[in-house]
């Protein structure tokens, strides 16, 4: 046979082959051109994307549902036995003798009640084979005999093809619509906020059927047949509707939101819900409009303009860029507060310290414009309180050699669940006076604290010597080796093989003037690299610090390893989303050192309004599909933290503060 899908499926055997050809009548008719169809509400064609896509259909269709309770099929356990369900459990046939008699009728429910959450719930029939009409659409309860057509008995509501009435509790409808027949559609809605239900026939709405539902916790989509061949296909919301279901929905939650609108609350509660947007102003940092608000509503303000102005400006100062002013300001403004909150103070550090690199980067691309990138160089720089050793290359030439780049490491024995990026491996530091003489590469050699080892193009071998005080700001100079006096930092110059723009090397040793002025180029890192062990440091002092923490940590620090300007114009810590996130941290860290809630009381009660809603689906309240706070406050179904910052009509003048 052939599915409403197109594509072919074996069949119950008990199916004959009319019924096959039946529903190959019902898969060409296809969806009508206004059914319904937005993004992710086409038609589909494979079984894969026909689920994937009824998801979407049931998920936009039924948010507050669970999916995996809505009717989906027929049960096959649930049926009256005249009745045969196909495989796809979606098409059923009458098999028995009927005779158009009472006691000929069958009908059967499907797999799962309608949840009340649904708020209204819809779905169609398609009328394949049924030219006598001997037929009935709707709903029923659990307890409703299946040897009967739908409405014919209490808990029962059905629409019926041979007459067009409407039954319900009772063998003898009244009036209702037109007649169906083979080719038709028939749709049942069911509107569980007003206890209503409605049929539409093609397309059409045909009215309401009945205003006073019952049980409405526990009714089931259902379908009876009467007469020998009649068959009828179901569609749950696998496919596109003929009918658009959404005006009954946005009915359904005009309503629910005019009741609640209409609620009139006593004049204490005023003065509680002013106090609340007062307090919501003062943490979002609307200091001019929350002066207007509290001079109107007679309110005394909980936090003056002058302290919220300098909040803001603080968070100002982070989102572009400026952590270095930003951290001078909170020491001066708010004593003690990093130590108090090391947390905070490690990440905006760690902030500044990129915002350094950064920097030089930056100058470095414009005192060389051709390449656009600084040399890489390799320095081991030692604490000795922590063990702490960072190490990344340099190399001489003015072109960037891929094979010889290496990311930052830094190792501590006390910290060892702190990675940085794949780097060169460096051993733990030595006072030691070490000489090395290998014919290994040196970018597959460890470098040295106290030594290097570097073969020149001539074969020549270079051995690392003891530190000692040099000419330059304490800096030894030996066989092309640099070594701090005082053993803190050692600057290496790496093995440089490529055949043109080398440096000059005369019987192995490279100049040493060459090196001393490359010694004093790189004195700029001097700054950065003895405040990253200071960052180092303070990581130690913070217990149980968090992965996410960490990972700033060490991204941060690797930094010093970016060779190009361009790396820094893309990297993730400086990005605006990081930067938004490290604002919404500084803001928080101040509101808190201050004594009041990262968060605002408003604030969390929309969060607390999703907990609710949660509440009220699970009790099986039908209005709770259509109680959105996102929608009665800002007028669509999408809460996020950005709503919670728009700016009162007084406050243009305001800079929108971060929401904690």
């Amino acid at each position: 046979m052939i599915t409403s899908r197109g594509l072919p499926l074996a069949d119950d055997s008990s199916n004959s082959n009319d019924d096959d050809m039946g529903e190959e009548m019902s898969s060409s008719r296809g969806p009508s051109e206004d059914s319904w169809c937005s993004d992710g509400m086409k038609p589909a064609t494979t079984f894969e994307e026909d689920e994937r896509l009824a998801r979407e259909r049931l998920t936009n269709l039924y948010p507050r549902a669970d999916l995996k309770r809505l009717p989906r099929t027929w049960n096959k356990n649930d049926k009256y036995h005249f009745l045969d369900i196909s495989h796809s459990s979606l098409r059923v046939s009458y098999k028995g003798n009927g005779k158009q008699q009472q006691k000929d009728a069958a009908s059967t429910r499907a797999d799962n009640p309608i949840p009340p959450q649904c708020g209204v719930y819809y779905f169609e029939i398609t009328i394949v084979r049924g030219l006598k009409g001997c037929m009935g659409v709707g709903v029923c309860g659990k307890s409703v005999n299946l040897n009967r057509l739908p409405g014919w008995d209490r808990y029962s509501y059905g629409y019926h093809g041979d007459d067009g009435n409407f039954f319900s509790f009772s063998g003898n409808g009244v009036a209702y619509g037109p007649k169906f027949t083979s080719g038709d559609v028939i749709g049942c809605g069911i509107n569980l906020v007003n206890k209503t239900i409605f049929f539409t026939k093609n397309g059409v709405h045909l009215g309401i059927a009945s205003r006073d539902l019952e049980h409405i916790d526990d009714l089931y989509p259902t379908v009876g047949l009467q007469t020998s061949g009649e068959v009828v296909d179901a569609n749950f919301g696998q496919r596109p509707f003929r009918f658009d279901i959404r005006p009954e929905m946005e009915s359904a939650r005009a309503k629910v939101s005019n009741e609640i609108l209409s609620i009139q609350l006593p004049p204490e509660k005023t003065d509680w819900m002013n106090r609340l947007v007062s307090s919501w102003m003062a943490c979002e940092g609307y200091s001019k409009s929350m002066a207007s608000f509290c001079n109107a509503a007679k309110l005394v303000p909980e936090e003056d303009e002058q302290s919220i102005e300098m909040r803001k400006e603080i968070v100002a100062l982070v989102l572009s860029g400026h952590s270095r002013e930003a951290i001078s300001k909170m020491e001066e403004a708010y004593p003690d507060i990093f130590v108090l909150n090391k947390n905070i103070a490690l990440v905006l550090k760690c902030q500044q310290f990129v915002e350094m690199a950064a920097e030089i980067a930056r100058q470095d691309s414009l005192a060389n414009p051709v390449t656009g990138s600084r040399q890489p160089f390799c320095i081991i720089a030692k604490d000795a309180s922590s063990n702490f050793v960072y190490s990344f290359q340099l190399t001489h030439s003015h072109s960037t050699n891929p094979h010889k780049r290496t990311y930052g490491k830094y190792v501590d024995s006390q910290a060892e669940d702190i990675e940085a990026p794949p780097a060169r491996r460096t051993p733990p530091f030595s006072d030691k006076n070490v000489n090395t003489q290998s014919d290994v590469p040196m970018e597959d050699e460890p470098c040295s604290s106290s030594a290097a080892h570097l073969s020149p193009r001539n074969g020549h071998a270079m051995e690392g010597v003891k530190n000692g005080s040099g000419p330059t700001d304490g800096v030894s100079l030996y066989h092309g080796a640099i070594h701090g006096s005082d053993g803190d930092t050692t600057i290496v110059e790496e093995e440089n093989i490529e055949d043109d723009g080398d440096v000059e090397i005369e019987d192995g040793i490279i100049r040493a003037e060459e090196t001393a002025a490359q010694a004093v180029e790189y004195q700029k890192y001097n700054e950065v690299i003895d405040f990253g062990r200071s960052i180092y440091a303070l990581s130690l002092q913070i217990p149980n610090l968090s992965g996410s923490t960490k990972a700033i940590l060490n991204d941060s620090l690797a930094t010093i390893c970016l060779l190009d300007y361009a790396q820094f114009e893309s990297h993730h810590l400086l990005s605006e989303e990081h930067l938004s996130d490290l604002a919404k941290q500084t803001a928080s860290a101040i509101l808190e050192f201050g004594g009041r809630s990262a968060q605002s009381q408003l604030s969390r009660y929309f969060n607390l309004w999703s907990k609710l809603q949660l509440e009220l689906a699970s009790a099986k309240i039908p209005h709770c599909a259509f109680a959105d706070v996102a929608q009665l406050v800002f007028g669509h179904t999408n809460l996020s933290s950005n709503n919670c910052t728009s700016s009162s009509a007084g406050a243009q003048d305001d800079s929108a503060m971060v929401v904690g």
